[in-house]
């Protein structure tokens, strides 16, 4: 359980520092007083969000989908989820960034 307590901590701290930056960056542009610069790096922070969020589900499915097959002996569905889960999120990843 410490294991599983010092990952998930360390993941919450990294995402919430990405966040608080964001924040800062979002303040320090409106001192600048061009409405569209704010704007920007809202619009922005809110797809950065929207992908972080997806992209920590699809990585908790594969986690579970992956250790299952592990323990259950199964190496070769394992290595097949494995590919095909990093396929999947190149293709998202692709998808959600370039596209909008």
């Amino acid at each position: 359980m410490r294991h599983v307590t010092v990952m998930a901590s360390t993941a919450s701290l990294g995402l919430m520092t990405l966040f608080v930056v964001d924040l800062a960056d979002m303040y320090f542009l409106s001192l600048l007083g061009e409405a569209e610069l704010a704007a920007a790096i809202g619009y922005a922070g809110t797809i950065l969000f929207f992908t972080t969020s997806v992209c920590i589900g699809i990585a908790i499915a594969a986690g579970a989908l992956v250790s299952k097959s592990l323990d259950e002996q199964n190496i070769i569905r394992a290595k097949q989820y494995g590919t095909n889960i990093s396929i999947f999120g190149v293709v998202f990843a692709d998808c959600a960034t370039l596209r909008l």
